[in-house]
């Protein structure tokens, strides 16, 4: 499985020519991620974004909004892409021109897609939505069995 989501990543790289993509926990956690070498910033990045991902979540809550699904950031170099993958886990996509937003919402999307259908494989508990005191069991149990061999 982890071979399977690491062969999507680089795919996911080579179609978007984006710079670095990264899979994530939302709690910040990088479990796979491929392109530009940013070194140890990685982590602190994704640990960034995912705080971003979840205060901009918890104030969609506020507003009765729920479908904040993804987001992109616009600097004057750099583009950042975040989407929602499961209540569990979040996509990052760096990119810098002549990467196409459009092109990195739609390999975003297949991501999901391909995430989905590894978890509806039989060896993996399908993702729910839990109450908040069961994501962290839930969220240790599909990371044991996204990395079994």
């Amino acid at each position: 499985m982890q071979n399977e989501i690491g062969n999507f990543l680089e795919h996911f790289i080579e179609e978007t020519n984006a710079h670095h993509v990264v899979f994530a926990t939302k709690s910040g956690g990088v479990l796979d991620h491929r392109g530009f070498n940013f070194g140890e910033k990685i982590f602190s990045l994704t640990a960034l974004v995912t705080g971003i991902f979840n205060a901009t979540r918890e104030l969609a809550k506020l507003i009765d909004e729920k479908n904040f699904e993804q987001f992109y950031i616009r600097g004057e170099d750099w583009r950042l892409f975040y989407q929602d993958v499961t209540p569990l886990f979040i996509l990052v996509v760096f990119f810098k021109e002549p990467t196409l937003l459009g092109t990195v919402r739609l390999f975003g999307d297949k991501f999901v897609d391909k995430i989905n259908s590894i978890f509806k494989q039989p060896k993996v508990v399908r993702i729910e939505r839990r109450e908040k005191e069961g994501e962290d069991k839930l969220e240790e149990s599909t990371l044991d069995r996204l990395f079994e061999k």
